[in-house]
Parts: C-alpha cells; sequence; structure tokens
C-alpha cells in the first residue's frame, strides 16, 4: 500500500492474502493486510496445507470507495523453497568473496596479529538488498596507519539465542566456542562465580577482566588518586572506554561492589561537564550482544571517592552473565577521567566457615614502604603486616555463616612500639549486609554506662570496645565471644584509617581464626584450631590449656624494690610518687594516656578466702571514671567484676578488702585493676601494699631468725618503716625500725 495515491482509510478497506489448492473453488487466509502500517516489505511461511501440487494464491481487497482511491500496489513478488538467503564468508575462497561483497580500497589477504571482537546485530524482517563496506572518502582524514579488518561475515537465519555470544551461526545451527555447548552455546561447566580485583598489577588485570580499554593501573599519586587503596584502574584515554568482565556464573550472586571516582579538580582527573560522559554499570547474559543497564553512574555524584554497592537484578543472575562498566562519551583524551577500584562480586556458594584456602575477600595497603618486613618487629613470618600509605589499611573477610557461641581469635600488633599513640587506632568491625554499613564486634561497657543491651544490669560485663589501641612489641590474642552476631551472612574487617591520619603506625595481624570454640577459650593459653587446643609454652592439654607447674598461691607487693615477676602486665602506670605517699614509700602510679591496666599471672586462689588486702588507691580528678577490679579464669578472655570502685569515695588513701567468690577459686585466676579509658583526660590513681593469698584456715604458729631463709611475706602481713639489718647492738641480722617520716609497725 504505497504511492501517493490515496490510501484505504477505513476498516475492511484492507488486503487479504489467500491460499486454494482447488482451483478457487475455496479459498483459506494466509494474512491480513490492515488498511493502515502496511508499507513495508512482507515475509510469509507457507503452512502445509499451501505446500502441495497445484496451489494458487490471490491478493484482494474485499471493498474500497471507487476507482481512484483507496490504491495498493505489490512489486517483487518471490516464491522460493528457501526463505533465508544466507551470506557466509570466510574470506578462503576470492571467487566467493567478489560475488558476495562489494568493496572499496579493501584487498582479500593476510591480516595477522591484529586486536578482533566477535560482534553480532539483530534485525527484524528486513530485505538486505545490499551492504556497502567502504574505507571512507576522506583522504586527509584518514592514514595508512588507519587500517581494519572483516572476517567470517555471515548473514542469515539466526540461531537460537544468537548462541548466547559463544558460538558461530552457521545456516541457524550453532557452531560453539570451546568451554560452551547444546543447541543455543550454554556453558559446559560451572563458570566462575566471583570477582575479586584490586587493580594492583598491570599483569594480572587480564586474569579476572576480557576487556580494559582506555584505561591502565596508576599508582596512587597519579590519576585520579587514592580510590580506595594502593593502585587503581584508571581511564583516561582517546576513544573507548570500558572494563568488561568475563562471563561468571551469577545464579546465586547478590550483589556488585566497587569504589568510583568520577572526575575532581585537577588536571589529571577534571570533572565531566555532561550526563553522557557518567559512568554506565551494564549486564549481558549473551556474550555482550545486548546489555542491560544495573546503575549510572551520574556524573556530578562522584567526583569524591566513594564506596558503591548494588544488589544485582533477578534478570542479571544467569548462568554466563558477563559486566561492564561504560563511558558513553567523553571530550577526549585527557578530559573526564574516572578511576575504579576493589571490585568485587560475590555468589552465595562462595560463602564458608574458615579456616579456608581464601578467607580474605580484600587487602588493602599490605605490606611495608620499603617492600621488606624485616623493619617490622612481626615474631612470625607469616603475619600479614599493613604499614603502606596509599589509602586506609584494610583486611575484609568474605562473608561467613556464623553459629551461636562461635568465637573469633587473632594476634594483633600495633606500632611495634613500647610507648601508647592514639592515633589511627585499628577497628575491628562487622557487616551484615555485605559492606554497605560496619560496627562495633563489641561496643564497650563501662562503670556509669546508660543501660542498653549486654550493659543492663548488676550482672553486665565491663569490657573494652573493639578499637584496638595498643601499641606493644608482643602480639595480643583476642578472643571474642559471639552473642548477637549471628546471620548467614557476616563479615569482618580489621580497619585503619591511615588516609586521614598520615602518621599512623602500622599493624600485624596474624592467627586469624573463627568458628566453633575450644572448652574455656584454651584457657586464654592457646590457639583454638579446628576445636583443638595448641598451647603456649608452658601451658598443655587439649580440651583447655592448663600450667604444666603449679600456679603461685599469693602475691604480695608493696612496689619498694624490683617487681614482682607475678605481674604478667603493667599498662600505663610506673613506680613512683606522682599520688604522695599511699602505704608506705613508693607505689604503683598510673597517669599515663592510653590503656591503665595492672594485670596478675594465673594465680591458685582454691584456698583463698581474702584476696587484696590493705591496697591503697588515690583519684586526683573529678568526673573521671573510676577504677574496676576483675577477675578471670581464662586469661582475660572473658571478665567478671569483682568491685567498681568510684572516684569519689577514693580522694584519700583507704585500705579495700575483697572476698572472693566461688567462680573465682580457681587454680588459674588472673586478676586485674582497669581504668577504662574515656577521652583525652582521666583520673590518676595509685595502687599500693598489693595482697592476694589470705588463706581460708589460719595458721598455729612461726619462727623467724630474719637471717633471709624464708621471704619476709611468708610469716608477716605487713611490715611498715622496718627493714632486716645488722643492727649495732646485735651481732646478727635482725628486722629493724628507724625510719622517721612515718609510724613504724
Amino acid at each position: 500500500i504505497l504511492s501517493s495515491c490515496p490510501a484505504p482509510d477505513k476498516p475492511g478497506e484492507g488486503v487479504l492474502l489467500h491460499y486454494s489448492s482447488d482451483n478457487g473453488i475455496t479459498w483459506t487466509l494466509l494474512q491480513h493486510y490492515a488498511y493502515q502500517g502496511f508499507h513495508e516489505i512482507v515475509s510469509v511461511e507457507l503452512p502445509a496445507g499451501a505446500r502441495k501440487f497445484g496451489v494458487q494464491f490471490r491478493w484482494w481487497q474485499p471493498y474500497h470507495s471507487g476507482r481512484g482511491h483507496d490504491v495498493w500496489a505489490l512489486d517483487e513478488i518471490s516464491m522460493t523453497s528457501v526463505l533465508f538467503n544466507t551470506i557466509s564468508l570466510d574470506f578462503s575462497n576470492v571467487l566467493d568473496v567478489t560475488q558476495s561483497l562489494g568493496f572499496y580500497l579493501g584487498h582479500v589477504q593476510p591480516y595477522c596479529q591484529h586486536d578482533w571482537t566477535l560482534r553480532y546485530n539483530k534485525s527484524q524482517s528486513v530485505y538486505l538488498q545490499k551492504i556497502l563496506l567502504q574505507r571512507g572518502i576522506l583522504k586527509n582524514y584518514y592514514g595508512e596507519q588507519d587500517e581494519w579488518a572483516l572476517d567470517d561475515i555471515y548473514i542469515g537465519q539466526q540461531c537460537p539465542n544468537m548462541c548466547h555470544g559463544h558460538g558461530w551461526c552457521d545456516h541457524g545451527h550453532c557452531r560453539c566456542d570451546d568451554g560452551f555447548s547444546g543447541t543455543d552455546c550454554q556453558p559446559s561447566s560451572p563458570l566462575s562465580s566471583s570477582i575479586l580485583s584490586d587493580f594492583e598489577s598491570q599483569d594480572a588485570l587480564l586474569a579476572t577482566w576480557q576487556e580494559v580499554i582506555g584505561g591502565e593501573v596508576v599508582s596512587p599519586d597519579m590519576g585520579c588518586g587514592v580510590i580506595s587503596s594502593g593502585s587503581s584502574l584508571y581511564f583516561s584515554k582517546a576513544g573507548l572506554r570500558q572494563l568488561v568482565s568475563w562471563d561468571l556464573d551469577t545464579e546465586w550472586a547478590e550483589f556488585v561492589q566497587f569504589y568510583l571516582r568520577v572526575g575532581g579538580d585537577w588536571a589529571e582527573c577534571n570533572q565531566a561537564d555532561s550526563r553522557e560522559e557518567g559512568v554506565l554499570l551494564q549486564y549481558s547474559n549473551d556474550g555482550g550482544i545486548s546489555w542491560g543497564l544495573i546503575a549510572e553512574m551520574y556524573f556530578t555524584d562522584f567526583t569524591k571517592k566513594s564506596h558503591i554497592f548494588y544488589t544485582l537484578p533477578l534478570a542479571s543472575k544467569t548462568p554466563s552473565t558477563r559486566f561492564r562498566w561504560w563511558q558513553p562519551l567523553h571530550s577526549g583524551e585527557g578530559y573526564d577521567q574516572w578511576a575504579i577500584d576493589d571490585v568485587i562480586i560475590l555468589s552465595e556458594r562462595e560463602k564458608h566457615i574458615i579456616p579456608m584456602m581464601s578467607v580474605w575477600l580484600m587487602l588493602g595497603n599490605e605490606g611495608m614502604e620499603r617492600e621488606s618486613n624485616d623493619s617490622f618487629c612481626s615474631p612470625t613470618p607469616s603475619a600479614m603486616v599493613f604499614g603502606r600509605s596509599d589509602g586506609d589499611r584494610v583486611a575484609v573477610t568474605r562473608d561467613l555463616a556464623l553459629r551461636p557461641g562461635y568465637t573469633l581469635q587473632f594476634k594483633l600488633n600495633i606500632g611495634c612500639e613500647s610507648e601508647f599513640r592514639s592515633s589511627a587506632p585499628v577497628l575491628l568491625q562487622y557487616s551484615h549486609d555485605a559492606g554497605r554499613t560496619w560496627a562495633l564486634v563489641r561496643e564497650g561497657c563501662y562503670p556509669g554506662t546508660p543501660g542498653s543491651g549486654v550493659c543492663e544490669g548488676s550482672s553486665r560485663e565491663l569490657r573494652e570496645s573493639t578499637v584496638l589501641l595498643y601499641c606493644t612489641v608482643k602480639i595480643v590474642t583476642f578472643l571474642i565471644y559471639f552473642c548477637s552476631h549471628f546471620s548467614s551472612k557476616t563479615r569482618f574487617r580489621w580497619f585503619q584509617e591511615s588516609s586521614v591520619y598520615r602518621d599512623a603506625p602500622p599493624f600485624a595481624l596474624d592467627g586469624v581464626y573463627i568458628s566453633e570454640p575450644c572448652p574455656n577459650h584454651c584457657g586464654g593459653h592457646g590457639d583454638c584450631i579446628s576445636g583443638v587446643c595448641f598451647c603456649d609454652m608452658g601451658y598443655t592439654g587439649t580440651d583447655s590449656c592448663v600450667p604444666t607447674v603449679a600456679s603461685p598461691t599469693e602475691l604480695t607487693e608493696g612496689f619498694e624494690g624490683k617487681l614482682s615477676p607475678l605481674w604478667q602486665s603493667i599498662s600505663g602506670g610506673q613506680v613512683g610518687g606522682g599520688c604522695g605517699i599511699i602505704g608506705e614509700g613508693k607505689a604503683l602510679y598510673f597517669s599515663s594516656s592510653g590503656r591503665r591496666e595492672a594485670r596478675t599471672v594465673p594465680l591458685d586462689t582454691t584456698n583463698t578466702r581474702i584476696s587484696f588486702h590493705c591496697w591503697m588507691i588515690q583519684i586526683h580528678h573529678l568526673f573521671s571514671l573510676g577504677v574496676v577490679v576483675q577477675f578471670s579464669t581464662n586469661n582475660g578472655v572473658q571478665w567478671q567484676v569483682l568491685r567498681e570502685l568510684d572516684f569519689s569515695s577514693l580522694l584519700e588513701p583507704q585500705v579495700v578488702t575483697i572476698e572472693l567468690p566461688p567462680p573465682a577459686k580457681t587454680p588459674y585466676t588472673v586478676f586485674r585493676w582497669w581504668q577504662p579509658q574515656q577521652g583525652k583526660h582521666s583520673a590518676q590513681w595509685a595502687l599500693d601494699d598489693v595482697l592476694v593469698g589470705m588463706n581460708d584456715s589460719s595458721r598455729t604458729g612461726f619462727h623467724d631468725k630474719f637471717d633471709g631463709t624464708t621471704p619476709l611475706r611468708h610469716n608477716w602481713y605487713r611490715i611498715q618503716g622496718g627493714e632486716v639489718t645488722v643492727d649495732c647492738l646485735s651481732l646478727d641480722t635482725a628486722l629493724t625500725f628507724n625510719s622517721e617520716a612515718i609510724d613504724s609497725e
């Protein structure tokens, strides 16, 4: 229904196509061409009833408005046994090429060492008259180096699902690529289901990515700077700019996340000025023939580095899906640059309970600036050291399926220094939403903390948060008991914001284990691996680590000479007189910034009735947290409160006596005096005359000649102002009292 003549304009004035096999006695309708819309090439496949000897066809317009009205026309009627005329060339026969193609300034010849890409185009019913392939006519625009080539041309019947982009279509049948099979070229075996790419090496790019066009790996001081940590993939070149993944099995995948920056405020990373210069995240289920949109990164919304997370749409979850980041338009080389880092696509199938071969999802700024860990005091060569300053330092685990009672164990060393530094702590955090939000694994619970959650009630556990500030040359082992972090998708990270704190000390991580706990957490003296304890030196057992020799039964300390070896650690304190005379002479004085704690070694308290008798404390700062006295039966994995000492009641020296409850009476009980850190200024305090070990039963008597054969503390509860010396009136040693500063007893 063509030409300038008046076309049909009413229903019923269309054209009917019929066929008859009985010489026109009866007619069967093949197709109805309505009075509107038909001005195109039409193809009709004959039904079985029309495929026989002696068949007639007619095109019939039942109604019209008379001569010169409702005009229609036919041209180029063709009836053939092969509906699909096909061109299929591999350029091996010059005669076939010249009969099928006409070309200008082209030659059929070998063209080696070239990059090639298979391209598909799908059409509706289209009459293909001529395909003109030419190089162009603007001689001053193209040079001799601007070469291009064609090979393996196919124009013909469509294959099922266009072979999913993984095969060659040959007369309607797929010849599949290696690794793909079936009528429409599905993967022969499951493909990889994840991407973990940190872009730290140009050589490793093609192992993860099928195409990287217009971009290159650059160091943090180039391109758009630090995007996540370390190097990034920076796009700035002329021409096409896109990043395309290999095909993945995404049937169980949930999300894609990455760090991105689109433009900035300097020459190497300048801001785009139109929407087309943003970046699109797309997916393809057919090998790149067609692309679906996941998200548009709008050109003005990502001028600062951003962490981006998208849930994968249902249509993108197939056995063979690829992803691409594509910038549709830019102003040329050196303009509208963008950079990407730390791309992660994960599947539910990748979740495991560790230990496993690849527990780490992402590592940022691992290693030292001088490419050697020798300068760091890591006692084990297996430790991961995070010492680079190209962005934040981070170690992120994969998503894990936790169960009630699971524990997290690791060894941490921050700074390799003996002095406390509060800058850039290492945060131990968890996430249930694939890294979109993070929270501390353990919030601090201190005296005076508003009642919330586990900080409610008189039996609450007073404890530090997992903001880790310890700077020590000793690797510290933490075991954290989970009570509220159960989830089928939990990941953990150790995070140090070194991009903000330039003087952040490096840290080392080792011995990470997350799984079912060992009995009593190995007593805090061993590594728990697969439910079995590997004990520290001096401890033994498989169910729980206990000392190989009996624990001391008492501790007495006056801080007048060398410290007793029964102190396991003293943090933030030193022997001196900062608070004046507390009991007698010197005291253990706490005034340093950071952690303030005195901790004993394990003691045998099974027969101890009264503990900490006659020790003094003095606080010289108002509106501060007091001191907490606690005990632990597993070397500090868990602490229970003996007493909270409020600063307002201890402004003057006092003697504090605490009777041990039954849970504290074990063969290996550890005690600590701990002042929670809150802010930069905390109360100063001092400790003196510590006694742990008054027995439940009294002695019947004793004999002491003061000759040094028996320590004084074995017989004497307290000696003040006296010492064992040779008296001028005696030829033997004696307990002599001659102090004038304080009373003697």
